[in-house]
């Protein structure tokens, strides 16, 4: 894949293929632990995509290196220094449905967007795949920051939560389009060869050319924006949360690129250049 390919994806125009259904973000009930430590938000949402390729997608991401919604600098964007688990102390052994990934950072020092943390720990980052029909995979993600010396738990206030599921989108993204583009080209080739072949063949060539063009119109759609307007004046928030903090404001009349769809929330990308969180309410379709 071309590196202009990467980058447009990057931008948001592919990420409609990823359409998300947000199915809830609820407050859990605290640990046993008694303190500072407040009750964890989890993201939970639902990607049309198959099991298979949200398990390549997560492992991918676990993998990265990287926690994104956080850091222990300000000149930094992420945590460095993460590395994938198949378990987690944080967490405990996952025994419901579906496959947990882990993401694990230790010797984090009062990493940013985690409620109250003030002191030397690990940041852990959750991820249970679980399969919910034959093109529908449900996604939990969930991030945690855990004391080194009192082990008191400090839950994200839903910046790492988010940011880490824009981190999915974008791979599973590339993961499509890199299926997508196989295919094409691999049709691409079966039609040159029958262009080869005897004019009793042209029933086959004419079926594979109309195989190119669904994938091609595909492509199209993976690349397509979706433009919306704001009605009325509206916060952009960091977090698909009512209580979540506001990035900026937006007047009535901007139109803002919706790059995920949610209950009741839309990931949008306005013009100052900024990615975050708008009511779906506040948005109307570009005429």
């Amino acid at each position: 894949m071309s590196s202009s390919r990467v980058n447009h994806n990057k931008t948001g125009a592919a990420r409609f293929r990823a359409a998300l259904i947000l199915v809830f973000a609820a407050w859990l009930a605290g640990t046993a632990f008694a303190g500072k430590e407040k009750p964890a938000q989890t993201l939970v949402v639902e990607f049309p995509a198959p099991y298979e390729e949200m398990l390549e997608a997560i492992h991918n991401v676990a993998a990265s290196g990287s926690i994104a919604g956080s850091n222990e600098y300000a000149k930094d964007e992420t945590i460095t220094g993460a590395r994938a688990a198949d378990s987690s102390s944080a967490f405990g052994a996952w025994s419901g449905a579906g496959k947990a990934f882990y993401k694990i950072r230790t010797g984090v020092l009062s990493p940013a967007h985690f409620v109250a943390s003030n002191d030397s720990g690990a940041v852990t980052v959750r991820y249970v795949v679980e399969q919910v029909g034959a093109k529908a995979t449900r996604v939990s993600i969930d991030a945690v920051f855990v004391e080194d010396s009192h082990r008191h738990r400090h839950p994200s206030d839903g910046a790492v939560e988010s940011a880490e599921l824009q981190d999915i989108q974008q791979e599973l993204n590339s993961i499509q389009e890199k299926r997508v583009e196989a295919l094409r080209r691999a049709e691409n080739e079966r039609v040159q060869q029958l262009q080869q072949t005897a004019a009793g063949e042209k029933q086959q060539l004419d079926a594979a050319a109309a195989d190119v063009a669904r994938l091609e119109q595909q492509v199209q759609e993976l690349r397509r924006h979706a433009i919306a307007r704001v009605k009325s004046g509206a916060e952009v928030k960091a977090a698909p949360f009512s209580r979540a903090a506001a990035i900026t404001s937006v007047p009535a009349g901007e139109t803002v690129e919706v790059l995920v769809t949610a209950e009741g929330w839309c990931r949008v990308h306005i013009s100052q250049g900024q990615d975050g969180w708008l009511p779906a309410d506040s948005l109307e379709s570009q005429p």
